[in-house]
């Protein structure tokens, strides 16, 4: 699988930590082979956005945050969580629901930094 050579290759090669930001692969299991995959290539931590690819909308639905808490509980690394996250209510119910090390906000804060 290509991102696996990528993350190898660079965690092997650079001075700094290397990431990488996850989707639901289609068949949602292959997300948490693919993510214990990453952590061998030398992930450093991991961020799942817990929605699978639409080509029809972006934010189709809600993100599945029981895939978050699957991915941490099958990987040693640090996971953070991406989706679901429109207040500060959000951030602390997704951390409580996935046991994530970090949540990642995106598009809301373009709308509301506030």
């Amino acid at each position: 699988m290509i991102i696996v050579l990528i993350v190898s290759a660079l965690s092997h090669s650079l001075p700094v930590p290397v990431s990488a930001k996850l989707r639901l692969c289609q068949h949602t299991p292959a997300t948490h082979e693919l993510g214990t995959r990453l952590e061998a290539a030398g992930a450093s931590w991991l961020a799942l956005h817990a929605r699978h690819v639409s080509a029809r909308r972006r934010r189709q639905g809600a993100a599945d945050l029981a895939q978050v808490k699957t991915l941490k509980e099958r990987v040693r690394i640090p996971v953070v969580s991406n989706g679901n996250v429109r207040t500060w209510d959000d951030v602390v119910k997704n951390r409580e629901e996935t046991g994530a090390d970090g949540v990642m906000v995106g598009e809301t804060l373009l709308a509301n930094p506030w």
